[in-house]
């Protein structure tokens, strides 16, 4: 992914762009241990391709497609195709000056992204080429957003039960990658600021009171913009944020999503969140600004019964495990591969890593302590031949079926064993094996 830009003038905790940002909590998270993604606010339940690499599917006419330069959300209309369908997810919660989270929020990211990353013919106080390039990718796979019937999704703990709102987002790309998690991360439907926040950002930029980018701010000889630290920019929106609150506004892209009623409410929230805690800058995530000076920050954590992320979620990522490869049996054209895994053990604050030999059938290791066993195998001029995974035999060991079609030679397999998505310094181990010429 691209470099993020910095809504916010460098509050180091608050990097991040309003797609995907790192304000609040992102749609997806890179994960430590490997180059994926890790389903965070937005989880994927299905991808779908048509048919062959080649094919297309048909977009919902009813689907919306930013509009470049405006980035006013218009119907794709018929006809139009894309090459992959992702269903997301989103986990829907309050932002932190109590305004609930919806379409409207989730939409106003993508129509940022057209508006701001596309120059205008209209204004060229329209644009920042950091928004450009950080959202290009974007702007050049996207086909279309269709949001669906928002769900309820319960849980219990104990006795009690907890209601959370699920928004499914249908989101069509007009490219398609072997990677599905990589595809995924490339068009996200999140944004971790409110609708609100982001117009009354806007509408300082307009009004050259500040600029998005530090090399745009340094080009047009304006603040930064920053929602928390600059008391004479904070002065200006306050009188907006009232401004909007009477009129009720409504950005033009959100004006069939969000009633100027709506809008008050929203920006009264808005209004009363800067009254209280001095600053304007409102996310999602479980922590909130309470106090900042010229070399430190406190955070307040947000606890509120809608935000959908409990406690634990990531636990297992400060102490990463790995799987140990323990044998390599070559049995005719069958190469068996056996393993240990490690598993924690705690007590109260410390904690034991203790390996144990894979020996259960599969049906009983959970999915965290059942490795992926990862294999390619190299020729003589050292080029790859074959690669993939072997599956996990009941027997205790994974099984790589060799009877597939190589050329007479000498071969070389290496195999690894990579435990709960963690593949940094993995234990490998190789083995040759020879095919024989046809008499």
């Amino acid at each position: 992914m691209r470099a993020a830009w910095n809504p916010v003038a460098g509050f180091g905790y608050a990097a991040g762009r309003i797609i995907g940002a790192a304000v609040g909590d992102p749609a997806q998270l890179p994960h430590p241990y490997n180059s994926t993604w890790i389903p965070n606010r937005a989880t994927l339940p299905a991808v779908t391709f048509e048919g062959l690499p080649s094919a297309a599917l048909e977009v919902p006419a009813t689907a919306l497609s930013p509009e470049p330069g405006t980035g006013m959300l218009r119907p794709a209309g018929e006809g139009k195709t894309a090459r992959a369908k992702i269903l997301y997810r989103v986990l829907l919660s309050s932002f932190h000056d109590g305004s609930s989270m919806g379409v409207a929020d989730i939409l106003y990211a993508y129509a940022f992204a057209y508006s701001w990353g596309v120059k205008s013919r209209r204004s060229g106080a329209d644009y920042d080429p950091l928004v450009d390039t950080s959202t290009a990718l974007l702007r050049e796979w996207l086909a279309g957003i269709r949001p669906l019937q928002t769900e309820q999704e319960i849980k219990e703990s104990g006795e009690t039960k907890y209601v959370f709102q699920v928004q499914p987002i249908e989101v069509y790309l007009e490219r398609r990658l072997d990677d599905l998690t990589q595809m995924a991360a490339v068009a996200r439907p999140w944004s971790t600021l409110p609708w609100h926040v982001v117009a009354l950002m806007e509408a300082a930029v307009k009004r050259h009171l500040a600029a998005f980018s530090q090399d745009e701010a340094k080009r047009r000889r304006l603040p930064w913009l920053d929602l928390v630290r600059n008391e004479g920019l904070k002065t200006r929106l306050a009188s907006l944020v009232e401004q909007f609150r009477r009129e009720g506004y409504v950005p033009p892209a959100l004006q069939n999503l969000v009633t100027p009623a709506e809008a008050r409410t929203r920006w009264a929230a808005l209004q009363e969140f800067h009254r209280t805690h001095r600053h304007f800058l409102v996310t999602n995530g479980p922590y909130r600004l309470h106090r900042w000076s010229g070399n430190s920050v406190t955070l307040q954590a947000f606890r509120n019964v809608t935000y959908p992320l409990g406690f634990g979620l990531f636990d297992h990522y400060p102490i990463p495990r790995r799987a140990h490869i323990t044998g390599l049996k070559l049995q005719g054209n069958r190469l068996e591969v056996q393993g240990d895994v490690e598993k924690i053990l705690r007590f109260q604050r410390t904690y034991t890593i203790v390996r144990e030999q894979l020996r259960d059938p599969a049906s009983e290791i959970g999915p965290e302590d059942l490795p992926v066993c990862a294999y390619v195998v190299v020729n003589q001029e050292g080029l790859i031949t074959d690669l993939g995974n072997a599956p996990y035999a009941d027997a205790g060991a994974f099984i790589l079926d060799l009877n597939r079609p190589l050329k007479p030679g000498l071969y070389t397999i290496i195999t690894g064993l990579f435990l709960d998505g963690n593949r940094i310094n993995p234990d490998l181990k190789s083995i040759q094996y020879r095919v024989e010429g046809h008499a």
